[in-house]
């Protein structure tokens, strides 16, 4: 009894010091970025709001703006790209506090509270890791694990720096939260499910990787539920379906077209691997195969009268673009999966300072990324990622070894999801993709830590 209130103590500690340490740290990152900046074009850019960043506020300021003129929530906003969910929850804090997100000249409005959105961040994902904590706490056998647990995902810097961020990661982790405490629930009701389609959808919303996630819950159900799955999967997709069709509905809103998969993610693998496999297959240069990629780009649009100017003609370009990766692929399928393994080995890297990286760099500089002052710590948080994929090994084979019966379980779904994340978005090698594995392996971490203590106090005593 003594040990549990300990551990439970120490949970409620580390929740508060995670909340603290984000609170302050979106109210230094605000105050000190939120402003511009010359660029090495001559330009103006926005320390914060760029790249992908730059995409959610312009969407939520074009749906911030219809709504104001009069159109429905389906009517308003942008086409889905990189996020639906996101951009409306930014409008829809600025038509609250009742602020513009830019001014009269078009600009990101400066000084408008944007601090809000990232203490908003942080108070939900500590809730969820609470809520968290109250699934887990009776159903892993040891107090002081689900302790370590909780220790890694209040205060891991890898995590932590995402909620003071204005990125989707820290919602898209809160919601992973409570999408894995689901299945910490052993005996559930068949409509359950239907809730559990419904939340996929959600981050389906909020993170487009999410599409395909039914896929591996399926999986994982089968497994366990066997020849009892009917209708459990009915009632998972009759939710999923409720949401696909709302965001579908809306896309047809904005282009006379309803789909469901932003149409620019079939160019993705175009813009970053086609001239890779083009180098491979010809044997030639890297600057020699983009030529022949955008040669056969304009070859393709001349023959086909494409006109930019004609939304039927884009999606047609979205597609040729998307078969061009497919046919090249065909001849290339070994090169592509040792790509694809190699780039997933460096995103597996914690990149512990990606937001300040994403805020001071210059990215209209040459060939940024090269620069030595670019990634100078690369080779520490190597290190540091070494020591936290080891713990988590370490507690994963435990698992395996003495772990009853419900814990074998949550360790395959555990491994079965982090394979889907590595399979959809390992080949960019980006380590803000796999920020969302921590949520899940942090079950093997707290084993792995846990062990370790035991074993130090044991020598010490």
């Amino acid at each position: 009894m003594e040990n549990k209130i300990k551990s439970e103590n120490l949970v409620y500690f580390f929740l508060i010091i995670g909340l603290v340490y984000s609170i302050y740290n979106s109210f230094y990152d605000t105050i000190k970025f939120d402003k511009y900046f010359i660029n090495s074009n001559g330009g103006k850019t926005h320390h914060i709001l760029r790249t992908d960043i730059n995409a959610y506020w312009k969407d939520a300021h074009k749906f911030k703006s219809d709504i104001k003129s009069g159109k429905t929530i389906t009517e308003s906003g942008a086409e889905y790209t990189r996020s639906f969910l996101y951009p409306r929850l930014i409008a829809i804090y600025y038509i609250l506090i009742n602020e513009e997100i830019k001014n009269e000249n078009g600009d990101y409005k400066l000084k408008n509270y944007k601090v809000g959105i990232p203490l908003i961040q942080s108070l939900f994902y500590y809730f969820c890791l609470f809520l968290f904590y109250k699934k887990i706490v009776n159903k892993l056998q040891s107090k002081s694990t689900v302790a370590f647990i909780i220790l890694f995902l209040s205060l891991e810097p890898n995590i932590i720096q995402y909620h003071s961020s204005y990125w989707t990661e820290s919602l898209y982790l809160s919601l992973l939260l409570l999408f894995f405490s689901f299945f910490f629930q052993e005996k559930r009701k068949n409509y359950s499910y239907f809730f559990l389609g419904l939340f996929i959808g959600i981050m389906y919303m909020q993170r487009n990787v999410s599409i395909y996630l039914i896929l591996p819950v399926l999986f994982y159900l089968l497994i366990y539920l066997k020849n009892k799955i009917f209708v459990p999967a009915l009632y998972i997709f009759i939710g999923y379906f409720i949401i696909l069709s709302f965001v579908g509905y809306s896309n047809y809103k904005q282009s006379k077209v309803f789909y469901l998969m932003p149409f620019h993610q079939l160019t993705i693998h175009w813009n970053y691997v086609a001239t890779k496999l083009i180098s491979n297959k010809l044997k030639i240069n890297a600057e020699e195969a983009e030529k022949k990629k955008q040669i056969d780009l304009n070859d393709w649009k001349k023959e086909n009268n494409i006109n930019l100017d004609n939304y039927e003609d884009v999606r047609k370009v979205y597609k040729y673009k998307n078969r061009y990766f497919l046919n090249l692929l065909k001849d290339n399928y070994f090169f592509y999966a040792k790509y694809h393994i190699w780039k997933s080995f460096q995103a597996l890297v914690f990149s512990v300072d990606a937001v300040k990286s994403e805020y001071l760099n210059d990215k209209t500089v040459e060939r940024y990324w090269s620069l030595p002052d670019f990634d100078k710590y690369q080779k520490y948080k190597i290190i540091y990622s070494f020591f936290i994929y080891i713990i988590s090994l370490t507690g994963f084979i435990l698992i395996l070894l003495k772990g009853n019966s419900f814990e074998k379980k949550i360790a395959f779904f555990i491994v079965l999801i982090c394979l889907y994340f590595v399979a959809a978005l390992g080949w960019v090698g980006t380590g803000r993709y796999m920020v969302t594995n921590q949520i899940f392996f942090s079950i093997f971490f707290g084993y792995g830590l846990n062990f370790l203590y035991t074993k130090i106090k044991q020598k010490v005593k």
